[in-house]
């Protein structure tokens, strides 16, 4: 372990209100602490960041404050970045996550971007792609859940029951099309419903956007 990961990395920094919500890696101890805007100085509460802040500065994540005052997040609920997870937690519904230590659910993603779009929430990420047989390739998707998602009764139990995911294809057509698998950065222009993506391979750059 380096010296220089065991600081505290600021990786959750949302605004809520008239409250600033920021969580941090805390030397591989994740902590978050809510703020007033007009004084930063002062904390409000202290909360553990597990789920909801990355353990090491190393691994991506993604997180948003909904109006109603869920936060969701998508990250690694342990230390050693094996069982990542997108979260709902804090406000009034009961806290989800997406199924533990299922690959087909989520498989080493590196999650890119998160927005709350209408009844939804929108996840944007790349990940090692199961339904390819033939090696190991990287995979981008988009992800959503619905915010008014409670959760099964057995089976489900604590885990979302809306949780959707599809790859996105950005490709150069042709006999052999030539794929950007690898989702970068997104955008996001409410005023047209579309999501502008930046997709990369080991040699290439491309951009694509989304309709929703």
């Amino acid at each position: 372990m380096l010296q220089e990961e065991c600081q505290n990395y600021i990786r959750v920094l949302l605004i809520g209100g008239d409250r600033l919500f920021t969580c941090g890696t805390n030397a591989f101890t994740p902590i978050c602490t809510n703020r007033t805007l007009n004084n930063l100085e002062e904390i409000h509460d202290q909360i553990s960041g597990m789920a909801r802040c990355p353990y090491s500065p190393q691994h991506n994540s993604t997180a948003l404050l909904a109006s109603t005052g869920e936060l969701y997040a998508a990250t690694v609920m342990d230390f050693p970045g094996r069982d990542p997870a997108i979260y709902r937690s804090l406000g009034i519904l009961p806290p989800l996550r997406t199924a533990q230590y299922n690959s087909k659910w989520l498989n080493e993603p590196n999650f890119v971007s998160s927005y709350d779009i209408g009844n939804f929430v929108y996840f944007f990420f790349r990940e090692n792609a199961v339904e390819h047989d033939c090696g190991k390739i990287v995979f981008s998707r988009a992800a959503r859940v619905c915010k008014n998602d409670i959760g099964g009764r057995f089976l489900l139990e604590d885990t979302w029951t809306t949780f959707m995911k599809a790859r996105l294809n950005c490709s150069l057509p042709g006999e052999i099309p030539f794929y950007y698998n690898e989702l970068q950065s997104t955008f996001f222009l409410p005023e047209l419903d579309l999501i502008y993506g930046i997709f990369t391979t080991n040699v290439y750059v491309a951009m694509q956007y989304f309709h929703f």
